[in-house]
Protein backbone atom coordinates (compact mmCIF):
# COMPACT_ATOMS: atom_id res chain seq x y z
CA UNK A 1 0.00 0.00 0.00
CA UNK A 2 1.04 3.60 -0.45
CA UNK A 3 2.83 5.27 2.44
CA UNK A 4 0.08 7.34 4.09
CA UNK A 5 1.32 8.30 7.55
CA UNK A 6 1.12 12.04 6.86
CA UNK A 7 -2.17 11.63 5.04
CA UNK A 8 -3.83 9.90 7.97
CA UNK A 9 -2.59 12.55 10.37
CA UNK A 10 -4.24 15.13 8.14
CA UNK A 11 -7.55 13.31 7.83
CA UNK A 12 -7.93 12.65 11.55
CA UNK A 13 -7.47 16.31 12.32
CA UNK A 14 -9.97 17.52 9.73
CA UNK A 15 -13.74 17.29 9.61
CA UNK A 16 -13.56 17.53 5.83
CA UNK A 17 -11.08 17.33 2.95
CA UNK A 18 -8.34 19.95 2.87
CA UNK A 19 -7.19 22.03 -0.09
CA UNK A 20 -4.67 24.03 1.93
CA UNK A 21 -1.67 24.80 -0.29
CA UNK A 22 0.96 22.89 1.70
CA UNK A 23 -1.32 19.97 2.56
CA UNK A 24 -2.49 19.60 -1.03
CA UNK A 25 1.08 19.72 -2.38
CA UNK A 26 2.04 16.99 0.08
CA UNK A 27 -0.91 14.83 -0.99
CA UNK A 28 -0.03 15.23 -4.67
CA UNK A 29 3.42 13.77 -3.99
CA UNK A 30 1.82 10.37 -3.28
CA UNK A 31 -0.27 9.94 -6.44
CA UNK A 32 0.30 7.02 -8.83
CA UNK A 33 1.47 7.39 -12.47
CA UNK A 34 -2.01 7.14 -14.05
CA UNK A 35 -3.50 10.03 -12.04
CA UNK A 36 -4.15 12.31 -14.99
CA UNK A 37 -5.84 14.70 -15.26
CA UNK A 38 -5.10 15.58 -11.63
CA UNK A 39 -7.26 18.36 -10.21
CA UNK A 40 -5.50 21.53 -9.13
CA UNK A 41 -6.41 23.08 -5.77
CA UNK A 42 -9.13 25.30 -7.22
CA UNK A 43 -10.83 22.45 -9.06
CA UNK A 44 -10.38 20.07 -6.11
CA UNK A 45 -12.17 22.53 -3.83
CA UNK A 46 -15.16 22.59 -6.21
CA UNK A 47 -15.07 18.79 -6.61
CA UNK A 48 -15.09 18.21 -2.84
CA UNK A 49 -17.93 20.72 -2.43
CA UNK A 50 -19.91 18.91 -5.15
CA UNK A 51 -19.34 15.53 -3.48
CA UNK A 52 -20.41 16.91 -0.11
CA UNK A 53 -23.67 18.23 -1.57
CA UNK A 54 -24.33 15.03 -3.53
CA UNK A 55 -23.56 12.77 -0.56
CA UNK A 56 -26.54 14.22 1.31
CA UNK A 57 -28.70 12.08 -0.99
CA UNK A 58 -27.24 8.61 -1.49
CA UNK A 59 -29.25 8.19 -4.70
CA UNK A 60 -27.01 10.68 -6.49
CA UNK A 61 -23.65 9.08 -5.63
CA UNK A 62 -22.19 5.77 -6.83
CA UNK A 63 -19.21 4.65 -4.77
CA UNK A 64 -16.72 1.89 -5.47
CA UNK A 65 -15.45 0.27 -8.67
CA UNK A 66 -18.33 -2.23 -8.95
CA UNK A 67 -21.07 0.38 -8.42
CA UNK A 68 -19.50 2.85 -10.85
CA UNK A 69 -19.17 0.20 -13.57
CA UNK A 70 -22.75 -0.92 -12.92
CA UNK A 71 -23.91 2.69 -13.34
CA UNK A 72 -22.05 2.94 -16.65
CA UNK A 73 -23.66 -0.28 -17.85
CA UNK A 74 -27.05 1.21 -17.04
CA UNK A 75 -26.06 4.28 -19.10
CA UNK A 76 -26.15 6.61 -16.08
CA UNK A 77 -24.29 9.85 -16.69
CA UNK A 78 -22.29 11.80 -14.16
CA UNK A 79 -18.81 12.94 -13.19
CA UNK A 80 -16.33 10.26 -12.10
CA UNK A 81 -13.86 11.26 -9.39
CA UNK A 82 -10.92 8.96 -8.69
CA UNK A 83 -8.35 9.00 -5.88
CA UNK A 84 -4.74 9.24 -6.96
CA UNK A 85 -2.99 7.44 -4.09
CA UNK A 86 -4.26 3.94 -4.93
CA UNK A 87 -2.06 0.87 -5.40
CA UNK A 88 -1.96 -1.52 -7.11
CA UNK A 89 -3.29 0.57 -9.96
CA UNK A 90 -4.94 -2.37 -11.74
CA UNK A 91 -7.67 -2.14 -9.10
CA UNK A 92 -9.12 0.70 -11.15
CA UNK A 93 -6.81 1.39 -14.10
CA UNK A 94 -9.60 0.33 -16.50
CA UNK A 95 -11.96 3.06 -15.27
CA UNK A 96 -10.52 6.00 -17.27
CA UNK A 97 -10.86 3.89 -20.44
CA UNK A 98 -14.44 3.01 -19.48
CA UNK A 99 -15.19 6.70 -18.87
CA UNK A 100 -13.86 7.70 -22.29
CA UNK A 101 -15.76 4.80 -23.85
CA UNK A 102 -19.01 6.10 -22.33
CA UNK A 103 -18.35 9.82 -22.82
CA UNK A 104 -18.16 10.48 -19.06
CA UNK A 105 -15.83 13.22 -17.74
CA UNK A 106 -13.40 12.12 -15.03
CA UNK A 107 -10.76 13.69 -12.84
CA UNK A 108 -8.32 12.52 -10.16
CA UNK A 109 -7.96 14.00 -6.68
CA UNK A 110 -4.79 13.14 -4.76
CA UNK A 111 -6.15 11.36 -1.67
CA UNK A 112 -8.62 8.52 -1.17
CA UNK A 113 -8.81 9.51 2.50
CA UNK A 114 -9.90 13.06 1.66
CA UNK A 115 -12.30 11.82 -1.00
CA UNK A 116 -13.88 9.65 1.68
CA UNK A 117 -14.11 12.64 4.03
CA UNK A 118 -15.97 14.55 1.32
CA UNK A 119 -18.69 11.89 1.37
CA UNK A 120 -19.13 12.38 5.12
CA UNK A 121 -17.30 9.37 6.53
CA UNK A 122 -13.72 8.42 7.42
CA UNK A 123 -13.68 5.35 5.18
CA UNK A 124 -11.38 5.98 2.17
CA UNK A 125 -13.05 6.24 -1.23
CA UNK A 126 -11.25 4.99 -4.34
CA UNK A 127 -13.78 6.19 -6.90
CA UNK A 128 -17.11 8.02 -6.97
CA UNK A 129 -19.62 8.88 -9.64
CA UNK A 130 -21.72 11.98 -8.91
CA UNK A 131 -25.02 12.16 -10.77
CA UNK A 132 -26.65 15.46 -11.64
CA UNK A 133 -29.42 16.73 -9.37
CA UNK A 134 -31.45 19.95 -9.24
CA UNK A 135 -30.16 20.67 -5.72
CA UNK A 136 -26.63 21.32 -6.98
CA UNK A 137 -27.14 21.58 -10.76
CA UNK A 138 -25.15 24.82 -11.12
CA UNK A 139 -22.12 23.48 -9.23
CA UNK A 140 -22.31 20.19 -11.17
CA UNK A 141 -22.34 22.02 -14.50
CA UNK A 142 -19.43 24.22 -13.42
CA UNK A 143 -17.26 21.24 -12.41
CA UNK A 144 -18.27 19.36 -15.57
CA UNK A 145 -17.23 22.28 -17.78
CA UNK A 146 -13.91 22.78 -15.96
CA UNK A 147 -12.97 19.12 -16.41
CA UNK A 148 -14.05 19.11 -20.06
CA UNK A 149 -12.18 22.36 -20.72
CA UNK A 150 -9.03 21.03 -19.02
CA UNK A 151 -8.92 17.96 -21.27
CA UNK A 152 -9.51 20.08 -24.37
CA UNK A 153 -6.78 22.54 -23.39
CA UNK A 154 -4.30 19.68 -22.91
CA UNK A 155 -5.07 18.44 -26.42
CA UNK A 156 -4.73 21.90 -27.96
CA UNK A 157 -1.43 22.55 -26.15
CA UNK A 158 0.02 19.27 -27.44
CA UNK A 159 -1.04 20.15 -31.00
CA UNK A 160 0.54 23.60 -30.69
CA UNK A 161 3.78 21.98 -29.49
CA UNK A 162 3.75 19.61 -32.47
CA UNK A 163 3.06 22.39 -34.98
CA UNK A 164 5.73 24.61 -33.42
CA UNK A 165 8.28 21.80 -33.68
CA UNK A 166 7.51 21.42 -37.40
CA UNK A 167 7.89 25.17 -38.00
CA UNK A 168 11.20 25.25 -36.11
CA UNK A 169 12.48 22.31 -38.19
CA UNK A 170 11.68 24.28 -41.37
CA UNK A 171 13.14 27.53 -39.99
CA UNK A 172 9.67 29.11 -39.80
CA UNK A 173 9.21 28.98 -43.58
CA UNK A 174 5.78 28.24 -45.10
CA UNK A 175 6.22 25.41 -47.61
CA UNK A 176 2.59 25.14 -48.64
CA UNK A 177 0.75 26.56 -51.66
CA UNK A 178 1.13 30.25 -52.45
CA UNK A 179 -0.99 32.63 -54.52
CA UNK A 180 0.19 32.29 -58.10
CA UNK A 181 2.71 29.62 -57.08
CA UNK A 182 3.97 27.17 -59.72
CA UNK A 183 4.12 24.18 -57.36
CA UNK A 184 0.80 24.42 -55.55
CA UNK A 185 -0.12 20.83 -56.38
CA UNK A 186 3.15 19.10 -55.57
CA UNK A 187 3.30 16.69 -52.55
CA UNK A 188 5.00 19.25 -50.30
CA UNK A 189 2.23 21.82 -50.84
CA UNK A 190 -0.55 19.25 -50.45
CA UNK A 191 1.04 17.91 -47.27
CA UNK A 192 1.23 21.41 -45.80
CA UNK A 193 -2.33 22.47 -46.63
CA UNK A 194 -3.88 19.16 -45.50
CA UNK A 195 -1.89 19.42 -42.27
CA UNK A 196 -3.10 22.98 -41.62
CA UNK A 197 -6.72 21.97 -42.21
CA UNK A 198 -6.29 19.00 -39.86
CA UNK A 199 -4.93 21.17 -37.05
CA UNK A 200 -7.59 23.81 -37.71
CA UNK A 201 -10.42 21.29 -37.37
CA UNK A 202 -8.83 19.89 -34.22
CA UNK A 203 -8.75 23.41 -32.72
CA UNK A 204 -12.34 24.09 -33.77
CA UNK A 205 -13.66 21.04 -31.89
CA UNK A 206 -13.06 22.33 -28.32
CA UNK A 207 -14.31 25.80 -29.32
CA UNK A 208 -17.39 24.16 -30.81
CA UNK A 209 -18.01 22.30 -27.55
CA UNK A 210 -18.05 25.58 -25.59
CA UNK A 211 -21.09 26.85 -27.50
CA UNK A 212 -23.05 23.60 -27.64
CA UNK A 213 -26.66 23.54 -26.47
CA UNK A 214 -27.98 21.62 -23.47
CA UNK A 215 -28.39 17.81 -23.73
CA UNK A 216 -32.19 18.07 -23.72
CA UNK A 217 -32.30 20.88 -26.30
CA UNK A 218 -34.10 19.88 -29.55
CA UNK A 219 -31.11 21.20 -31.51
CA UNK A 220 -28.59 19.00 -29.68
CA UNK A 221 -28.70 16.19 -32.34
CA UNK A 222 -27.60 18.74 -34.97
CA UNK A 223 -24.65 19.73 -32.81
CA UNK A 224 -23.74 16.06 -32.27
CA UNK A 225 -23.74 15.40 -36.02
CA UNK A 226 -21.64 18.50 -36.76
CA UNK A 227 -19.19 17.48 -34.01
CA UNK A 228 -19.08 13.93 -35.39
CA UNK A 229 -18.64 14.98 -39.03
CA UNK A 230 -15.82 17.39 -38.14
CA UNK A 231 -14.12 14.62 -36.17
CA UNK A 232 -14.35 12.18 -39.09
CA UNK A 233 -13.17 14.83 -41.55
CA UNK A 234 -10.24 15.73 -39.31
CA UNK A 235 -9.21 12.07 -39.03
CA UNK A 236 -9.40 11.56 -42.83
CA UNK A 237 -7.32 14.69 -43.47
CA UNK A 238 -4.71 13.60 -40.92
CA UNK A 239 -4.50 10.15 -42.56
CA UNK A 240 -4.01 11.76 -45.99
CA UNK A 241 -1.34 14.10 -44.57
CA UNK A 242 0.68 11.26 -43.04
CA UNK A 243 0.30 9.08 -46.15
CA UNK A 244 1.62 11.87 -48.40
CA UNK A 245 4.64 12.27 -46.11
CA UNK A 246 5.46 8.54 -46.02
CA UNK A 247 5.10 8.10 -49.78
CA UNK A 248 6.77 11.25 -51.08
CA UNK A 249 9.32 12.34 -48.48
CA UNK A 250 11.63 9.33 -48.53
CA UNK A 251 14.65 11.40 -47.55
CA UNK A 252 12.97 12.20 -44.24
CA UNK A 253 12.94 8.53 -43.18
CA UNK A 254 15.81 6.14 -42.58
CA UNK A 255 13.71 3.43 -44.28
CA UNK A 256 10.93 4.71 -46.54
CA UNK A 257 9.57 1.21 -47.26
CA UNK A 258 9.16 0.59 -43.54
CA UNK A 259 7.42 3.96 -43.12
CA UNK A 260 4.95 3.21 -45.93
CA UNK A 261 4.31 -0.29 -44.56
CA UNK A 262 3.66 1.01 -41.03
CA UNK A 263 1.34 3.73 -42.33
CA UNK A 264 -0.62 1.33 -44.57
CA UNK A 265 -0.92 -1.29 -41.83
CA UNK A 266 -2.15 1.29 -39.33
CA UNK A 267 -4.76 2.70 -41.71
CA UNK A 268 -5.99 -0.84 -42.40
CA UNK A 269 -6.09 -1.52 -38.66
CA UNK A 270 -8.07 1.71 -38.11
CA UNK A 271 -10.59 0.78 -40.78
CA UNK A 272 -11.06 -2.71 -39.35
CA UNK A 273 -11.40 -1.30 -35.81
CA UNK A 274 -14.06 1.20 -36.88
CA UNK A 275 -16.07 -1.52 -38.64
CA UNK A 276 -15.86 -3.93 -35.69
CA UNK A 277 -16.76 -1.16 -33.21
CA UNK A 278 -19.78 -0.14 -35.29
CA UNK A 279 -21.03 -3.72 -35.58
CA UNK A 280 -20.57 -4.12 -31.84
CA UNK A 281 -22.53 -0.92 -31.16
CA UNK A 282 -25.39 -2.02 -33.43
CA UNK A 283 -25.43 -5.48 -31.88
CA UNK A 284 -25.55 -4.07 -28.36
CA UNK A 285 -28.26 -1.55 -29.16
CA UNK A 286 -30.44 -4.30 -30.65
CA UNK A 287 -30.27 -6.44 -27.51
CA UNK A 288 -32.82 -6.16 -24.77
CA UNK A 289 -31.04 -4.93 -21.67
CA UNK A 290 -32.22 -6.98 -18.73
CA UNK A 291 -29.71 -5.66 -16.23
CA UNK A 292 -32.22 -3.14 -14.86
CA UNK A 293 -34.25 -5.81 -13.14
CA UNK A 294 -33.50 -8.24 -10.36
CA UNK A 295 -31.10 -10.27 -12.46
CA UNK A 296 -27.58 -9.05 -11.97
CA UNK A 297 -24.77 -10.14 -14.20
CA UNK A 298 -21.30 -10.64 -12.84
CA UNK A 299 -19.42 -7.37 -13.07
CA UNK A 300 -16.95 -7.38 -15.93
CA UNK A 301 -13.62 -5.73 -15.27
CA UNK A 302 -13.09 -5.04 -18.96
CA UNK A 303 -15.80 -4.54 -21.57
CA UNK A 304 -15.15 -5.52 -25.19
CA UNK A 305 -15.32 -1.88 -26.25
CA UNK A 306 -12.88 -0.82 -23.52
CA UNK A 307 -10.41 -3.50 -24.64
CA UNK A 308 -10.70 -2.25 -28.22
CA UNK A 309 -10.06 1.34 -27.15
CA UNK A 310 -7.01 0.25 -25.13
CA UNK A 311 -5.59 -1.83 -28.02
CA UNK A 312 -6.22 1.02 -30.46
CA UNK A 313 -4.52 3.54 -28.16
CA UNK A 314 -1.45 1.34 -27.63
CA UNK A 315 -1.20 0.61 -31.37
CA UNK A 316 -1.44 4.32 -32.25
CA UNK A 317 1.30 5.12 -29.72
CA UNK A 318 3.58 2.39 -31.13
CA UNK A 319 3.02 3.68 -34.68
CA UNK A 320 3.84 7.27 -33.63
CA UNK A 321 7.03 6.16 -31.87
CA UNK A 322 8.06 3.97 -34.83
CA UNK A 323 7.63 6.78 -37.37
CA UNK A 324 9.46 9.19 -35.04
CA UNK A 325 12.38 6.75 -34.79
CA UNK A 326 12.50 6.42 -38.60
CA UNK A 327 12.54 10.22 -38.93
CA UNK A 328 15.20 10.62 -36.23
CA UNK A 329 17.39 8.00 -37.94
CA UNK A 330 17.40 9.76 -41.31
CA UNK A 331 20.51 11.60 -42.45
Amino acid sequence: MVETMDLNDTTTSEVGPSTDKDVYANLCAFVNPISQPLANRKLAKKVYKLVQKAAADKKTVRQGVADVLKAMRKKEKGIVILAGNVTPIDIYSHLPVACEDNGIPYVFTPSREHLGLATGHRRPAIVLMVLKDDEYADLYDEVHEIIHRTLNVIGVVLMICGLTSILIAHEWRWLGPKVGGSSNTDPKSLHSIFGVFTVGIAWIQPINSLVRCAPNDPKRPYFNWIHRILGILGWILSAVTITIACKNFGQKFSDQTAAISICAAFLGFCGASFIVAEFYRIRRSSKVNDSYGLQEKKEEKWSFHSIMVLIFGITALVVCISLAVLIAGSK
